[in-house]
């Protein structure tokens, strides 16, 4: 039983001891294949990879090893890896693992090390598309594009987290208020919904933003990250606006020349 065909001894040889983090990918996957009992109450159990199927385990791994060498993650066969050592191959699979230990910490740490340069996520029609492509490149492609399946959502939703976390921190380095509100069960709209309802051009309706009067949240919609804006916040702005006059119309209650409302906003004396 311990004698290879090639005429190798297997029981002669010399162990090859690993460290605990070393095996926990072999172990994770003689569980999912019921050759070992799943422990409910190892330290590992908040681990997302652990709620995975043996096939999604496999393709989650591979995707994370993949920005690091080139291999066929999506299909798990080695075809475009065949050149890596075995050596190679555990090195990379295990720390592709180690980013979902500590969740979603060592996951955000990756999203910096592979960030290109902080973007300017402007929301001109809600979509960030084209910004994280440039910073993010093939993470953000592969992320959105190719692992389409709902169980991969928890990826999404932990890159939506980070890049509210990075925006709220720009927004608190700018002086301007906190932007992104504790409650989750907020409703939301996207840009384009709020600028129809109040009527203002898009610089006005960033102007909100960035003194925090409209709060924004970067979230996942139909798989694709979209800005959108606080449907409440939108509604008080409006009731505000419907209870302001133009500067035309004030300058005719008043009775004087156009110009002067204007000389009276730069002197603070009217908002």
């Amino acid at each position: 039983m311990s004698v290879c065909a090639c005429g190798c001894d297997w029981s002669g040889l010399q162990l090859d001891l690993r460290r605990e983090h070393e095996i926990a990918v072999s172990r994770r996957i003689y569980q999912l294949c019921g050759l070992l009992p799943l422990d409910h109450h190892s330290k590992d159990r908040f681990n997302p990879l652990r709620s995975l199927a043996l096939q999604e385990f496999v393709t989650v791994l591979t995707f994370i090893a993949g920005l690091e060498c080139e291999m066929s993650w999506a299909t798990g066969r080695p075809s475009k890896s065949i050149k890596l050592r075995n050596k190679d191959l555990h090195t990379y699979i295990t720390k592709a693992y180690r980013v979902f230990e500590d969740w979603p910490h060592n996951f955000h740490q990756l999203l910096d090390e592979k960030s290109r340069g902080d973007a300017i996520l402007n929301p001109r029609d809600g979509k960030l598309d084209t910004a994280l492509k440039e910073e993010f490149g093939a993470l953000f492609k592969r992320l959105y594009g190719d692992l389409r399946g709902p169980q991969f959502d928890f990826l999404r939703e932990a890159f939506a987290q980070y890049l509210n976390k990075r925006v709220k921190a720009r927004h608190e380095d700018e002086a301007a208020l906190p932007s992104v509100p504790a409650s989750d069960d907020d409703k939301y709209i996207s840009v384009t919904e709020a600028r129809r309802s109040l009527k203002i051009s898009h610089d006005s309706l960033v102007d909100l933003v960035k003194t925090g009067e409209i709060a924004f949240a970067i979230r996942n919609q139909d798989r694709t990250l979209r800005y959108l804006l606080r449907l409440v916040d939108v509604e008080n702005a409006k009731i505000r606006y419907e209870q302001t006059l133009g500067p035309r119309e004030l300058a005719k209650q008043l009775g004087v020349d156009h110009k002067v409302i204007s000389q009276l906003v730069e002197a603070s004396v009217v908002t």
